[in-house]
């Protein structure tokens, strides 16, 4: 009886309740935010050739190859911090160990100083 008076209350109250918007009706999802920055940067540095790959999901993949050619690459995510002088990178290892990195940023007319490593924007 109590169960029945109980439903009978929640009917009651779910008619009297002003109707919400339906699934159909509700605006989209906001997009997910964009990277700071993005794009393809490369040097040239103590005999080896660093590519930087920043992408707009804030991921990045960083390689190097080094004499006697041999790629070597790490890869994370990245987020500047909101002065934007320097990035934040999580490294993480293909066994799932994650490395923190501050590093110094500074952006130029022809791309940016990473630590004091000038890296030209890639055009090609």
């Amino acid at each position: 009886m109590k169960l029945r008076l109980l439903t009978a209350t929640l009917l009651v109250l779910r008619a009297l309740a002003p109707a919400g918007p339906t699934a159909t009706e509700l605006p989209p999802p906001p997009p997910a935010p964009k990277a700071e920055f993005s794009g393809i940067y490369w040097s040239y540095q103590d005999g080896a050739l660093h590519t930087w790959k920043f992408r707009d999901d804030h991921t990045f993949v960083h390689t190097w190859i080094a004499e006697p050619a041999v790629p070597n690459s790490e890869r994370g995510t990245f987020h500047l911090n909101s002065a934007g002088d320097f990035v934040l990178l999580e490294v993480t290892s293909p066994a799932g160990k994650r490395e923190f990195r501050r590093m110094r940023i500074q952006f130029t007319k022809d791309g940016l100083l990473l630590d004091h490593a000038e890296l030209k924007l890639k055009y090609w």
